[in-house]
């Protein structure tokens, strides 16, 4: 190698990296401005389509996470209650052991809450685990569905002379794939 080329490797700059930018398309100035009350407005539809989805890949998993959650909050106010509890004899008695005493009550129940919390937390993330592939698998197959039963016309511009005059239907709340058996149409 001659002197000439590797003082040319040395200077060299190496090439800057390509810059990856994520965007909505068209639809990022919507995107941007919303506020976090439309944002938050938007939650609750979100949770009960979530929710419809859990159910109908299966039921006990969905229970089993919604107890646990429920259980695992309540089991953490009481142990911050009981915390709150221990800290004043903790922090306004005479003795060492005067202070300890008077807060073990408090100080076990905290602990308690924290064990049975833990073991919430252990049961809601198994539950969670179970219902991950089948809601992946049924939002997969609904993004399908839903791609497949666009008609042609949705993507000719509405002023064109071509573009139908008729409305579009609505679409159903869950795509058939994700209907229980009991609640689809008799054959």
């Amino acid at each position: 190698m001659s002197e000439q080329q590797t003082e040319h490797r040395k200077t060299a700059a190496p090439p800057t990296p390509p810059e990856f930018t994520y965007t909505w398309g068209q639809h990022n100035e919507t995107m941007e401005a919303l506020s976090l009350g439309q944002m938050a407005r938007r939650v609750p539809s979100a949770l009960r389509q979530t929710a419809r989805l859990a159910l109908a890949v299966n039921r006990t998993a969905f229970h089993v996470l919604v107890t646990a959650q429920v259980l695992g909050g309540i089991c953490t106010a009481a142990a911050l209650a009981a915390i709150s509890r221990a800290m004043v004899p903790l922090l306004t008695g005479v003795g060492v052991q005067e202070r300890i005493s008077a807060a073990a009550g408090p100080l076990v129940v905290a602990a308690a809450m924290t064990a049975l919390g833990a073991l919430a937390s252990i049961a809601s993330g198994s539950a969670a685990r179970r219902l991950n592939p089948g809601m992946a698998t049924l939002a997969d197959l609904a993004m399908v569905d839903a791609h497949m039963d666009v008609e042609l016309a949705a993507y000719t511009p509405p002023t064109s002379p071509s573009a139908p005059r008729r409305p579009r239907p609505d679409p159903p709340a869950l795509p058939c794939c994700c209907r229980t058996p009991s609640a689809s149409p008799a054959a």
